[in-house]
């Protein structure tokens, strides 16, 4: 779909849910054969991206290999790291570039594993709500420039960023965030070198030598709910959830020195993280070293879904607001 057709669909969308009864049948009709029913999102910043339900293949019977295997690879790569009760794995993002989905099993614990380029968001999920373990497939649709995934156990549409359900019978449902990194290949292979490594043999073929499209500019290719100018839209951040309150950690701002490594104290929850600047990678730790519910990607993204985020680093909006008004009433 080109820009001039995105846009008058756009606006027809806007056109059609200002009213009351046109609103309701929007919601109720189809969008690459998903029906949008009890949303949560208001369904006209619901955009259909191009590719049709499935278009972008998910990964559904992945195969592994050992770090010593995996000759494809350069020390360079991007991989998602997770480790789920002990066991490592890495997914790269260039096979990811072109599924954008993982499902996959670690011992008993069903894993979705994701990947949105627009984004830069990788995000691994504990795959089930009520016990009920969920596979997932794209469904050629966006939010705030982020994909909509859907369970094919129910149809509803989920949120790659937030992990939430926004639309059909699991709507306000939420999985359970993993510790994630997106880092080097050989920085997860030197932290855990007994991982396992998702390997090429997909089941599809691609040209897993590079990933398919990459950020250029800092031009987004379709709208966002709301944007923040205190970052650039591209800046990469690594963000962090506790308890309700969310803070995101620009790249821009971590250290450069040889420790890289930024602590800190935030909603009670100690967080610490190694930054490699060369790389411009961050693992996300408590104080003990064990990982935490972490993820890496640009700041529109977050900020999008997370308007009322702290930054590190910079004075929240209310204490900026306080001092502009101290400074505009002479108060010092």
């Amino acid at each position: 779909m080109n820009t001039i057709n995105r846009f008058f669909l756009l606006m027809t969308m806007i056109v059609l849910a200002s009213s009351p009864m046109m609103a309701q049948y929007v919601e109720s009709s189809y969008y690459n054969d998903f029906r949008m029913s009890a949303l949560t999102i208001p369904v006209y910043e619901v955009i259909p991206a191009g590719p049709p339900r499935d278009g972008i293949p998910a990964i559904s019977h992945p195969k592994f290999a050992a770090a010593a295997e995996a000759d494809f690879l350069t020390g360079a790569d991007e991989v998602i790291g997770v480790v789920v009760n002990g066991v490592a794995r890495a997914y790269p993002a260039r096979i990811l570039g072109y599924h954008e989905i993982v499902n996959d099993r670690i011992g008993d614990t069903p894993v979705a594993v994701t990947f949105n380029p627009l984004c830069a968001s990788a995000m691994a999920y504990k795959s089930q709500i009520n016990k009920q373990q969920l596979a997932f497939g794209t469904s050629g649709l966006v939010y705030n420039s982020n994909s909509l995934y859907y369970d094919k156990q129910t149809e509803s549409l989920w949120s790659q960023i937030t992990g939430e359900a926004v639309s059909g019978p699991a709507a306000g449902s939420k999985m359970e965030l993993l510790p994630t990194a997106l880092v080097s290949w050989g920085e997860w292979k030197a932290k855990y070198p007994d991982t396992q490594v998702l390997t090429t043999e997909t089941g599809y073929k691609r040209n897993y030598d590079c990933i398919p499209y990459e950020a250029s500019s800092n031009r987004l290719l379709f709208p966002v709910s709301q944007t923040d100018k205190r970052l650039p839209l591209k800046e990469r951040i690594v963000g962090v959830a506790v308890g309700g309150r969310f803070k995101a950690y620009p790249f821009a701002m971590l250290p450069n020195g040889k420790s890289g490594i930024t602590t800190d104290e935030f909603n009670g929850q100690s967080v610490r993280i190694e930054f490699n600047a060369a790389l411009q990678t961050a693992f996300v730790t408590d104080a003990a070293g064990k990982p935490i519910p972490s993820a890496t990607m640009y700041w529109f993204a977050w900020y999008a879904f997370h308007p009322e985020t702290e930054i590190h680093g910079m004075p929240s909006r209310e204490n900026t607001a306080m001092s502009m008004s101290f400074h505009s009433t002479g108060i010092q």
